[in-house]
């Protein structure tokens, strides 16, 4: 998710199960969503210009955006549940050691106190993430094969992520695992009235 141009995922996933292989990944979805509307970010990997001219969809809204797309193909054997924001902000707490300011890949989960986190907060921010976490958890629901073994739980400090927060990262796992857990409830008491 931090390295790899996102539109070779799948070209890479069909050249691996053609040999025969079962191709995994993790999905570390915080990593797509914070790319939405976010150019520079999009350069990091050298898909802008696949971007703009719709060969790589990130937002989980519209149809043959990436995450959908790997998780259709049953490719998702771990997750990772770190909340993200399209265009999220850079970390302006956290410097790398060439004093450069963290990428913001990481976006509270419940809103800070004051004082808490150097930018606005707005719970709408996360719908394009828990999209994903939705999408990924119904898939799990409705295949028996789901290769998806285990979610955990990314909420961390790093420069790229909370480093130098002030809001509670433990607190911020928590809610999000509870909400992850009550997601899975509702999806399977949903597929139990279809059955």
């Amino acid at each position: 998710m931090w390295s790899e141009h996102f539109g070779r995922v799948s070209r890479v996933g069909e050249l691996v199960e053609k040999r025969g292989a079962k191709f995994n990944i993790t999905l570390d979805h915080s990593h797509v969503i914070f790319k939405i509307d976010n150019p520079k970010e999009q350069e990091v990997l050298n898909m802008r210009a696949d971007v703009e001219a719709g060969r790589v969809v990130l937002d989980p809204f519209k149809p043959g955006n990436v995450a959908s797309e790997w998780i259709a193909r049953n490719y998702v054997s771990h997750a990772h549940a770190r909340p993200s924001a399209p265009a999220n902000p850079i970390n302006i707490w956290a410097k790398h050691p060439d004093g450069s300011y963290g990428r913001g890949v990481q976006y509270p989960f419940i809103k800070p106190a004051p004082g808490e986190w150097h930018s606005e907060w707005r719970e709408e921010q996360l719908a394009a993430w828990k999209e994903v976490m939705r999408q990924l958890l119904i898939h799990h629901a409705a295949r028996a094969d789901s290769s998806l073994g285990q979610i955990s739980m990314e909420i961390i400090p790093a420069p790229d992520y909370g480093g130098g927060a002030r809001y509670s990262l433990l607190e911020n796992n928590i809610a999000c695992a509870k909400w992850i857990r009550a997601q899975w409830v509702e999806i399977q008491c949903a597929a139990a009235s279809v059955a």
